[in-house]
């Protein structure tokens, strides 16, 4: 998506944020998130680089987000938490958005798309392959009511002699 203006890809960036926010959550989230692009919609406004640096193609808030997170962990020693100053934090978005990570960016995408080729690739070759059927197990006779396998024969056979289970007549028949 291309923009003409800093503030108008911030407007845009918070209102994507603000859709993976539960409602219940919804206005809270939208003051913290205003306080912040606000701030850095006016410095847009008034510094025609920093604008520039924010419309790069390869630059988000959802990257600038990781950036600080990234520098939050390293202040906090192992801590689950860290509290910044307001200073702090505007310092390290300014510090993402002047970083030269295109060529970064660009190599993270190359590896997306391959992998996301190596799926689709997998996933097509999948549903060409026809399916294997699994061998129809032979379903295990059930006994008639009455019917017994050891009872005595009758009639001899020159396979049976009387008074012999037959195994093949009890499995199979």
């Amino acid at each position: 998506m291309t923009f003409e203006t800093g503030k108008e890809k911030f407007i845009h960036e918070e209102e994507e944020l603000l859709k993976y926010v539960p409602d219940d959550k919804k206005e809270q989230a939208k003051q913290q998130y205003d306080m912040v692009f606000e701030e850095l919609i006016k410095k847009c406004n008034k510094n025609e680089e920093f604008n520039k640096l924010v419309l790069q193609e390869h630059k988000s808030w959802k990257r600038c987000y990781k950036f600080m997170e990234k520098k939050a962990r390293d202040i906090a020693c192992g801590s689950s938490a860290c509290a910044v100053h307001s200073d702090t934090l505007f310092s390290w978005i300014a510090e993402y958005y002047n970083l030269d990570d295109k060529e970064e960016i660009e190599k993270e995408r190359k590896i997306e798309l391959e992998r996301a080729a190596k799926r689709k690739e997998q996933s097509d070759k999948a549903k060409k392959e026809p399916k294997k059927e699994e061998p129809k197990k032979a379903e295990p006779k059930v006994e008639k009511k009455g019917e017994n396998h050891f009872k005595k024969k009758t009639k001899s056979t020159d396979d049976n002699i009387d008074g012999q289970m037959n195994l093949l007549q009890m499995f199979c028949g």
